[in-house]
């Protein structure tokens, strides 16, 4: 497939299941998904980017009424031109924590 400047240069979505048996549902520019631990997930790129000058957007379907669920980038995570860490979390009134059995969705701009 032909990239345009200005469209997505990689996306996937997955089961974020937050163990080790997270399935790929479809993807571009996506060679394989990491699970490195609890909801925490290393993207790497099939075609390697130019820099790390990159654009991170990702999201989440909510498995309740009752808790805000959202994908960002893992802090202190592996930022680079092959390979990108993010964390699946949700927030439910005062507490939070890691979220798990809903599918995720990430997409990358350069």
């Amino acid at each position: 497939d032909n990239v345009i400047n200005g469209s997505a240069k990689a996306w996937v979505t997955f089961s974020n299941v937050g163990g080790t048996n997270t399935t790929i549902f479809a993807s571009y520019n996506v060679s394989s998904l990491t699970s490195n631990g609890t909801s925490v997930y290393t993207i790497n790129f099939t075609n390697p980017f130019v820099d790390n000058n990159y654009c991170f957007v990702g999201g989440v379907v909510t498995d309740s009424n009752t808790a805000m669920e959202n994908v960002q980038g893992f802090a202190g995570g592996t930022r680079s031109t092959s390979a990108f860490q993010i964390q699946v979390r949700f927030e439910a009134g005062s507490s939070g924590g890691t979220a798990g059995g809903t599918p995720a969705y990430c997409v990358f701009f350069r």
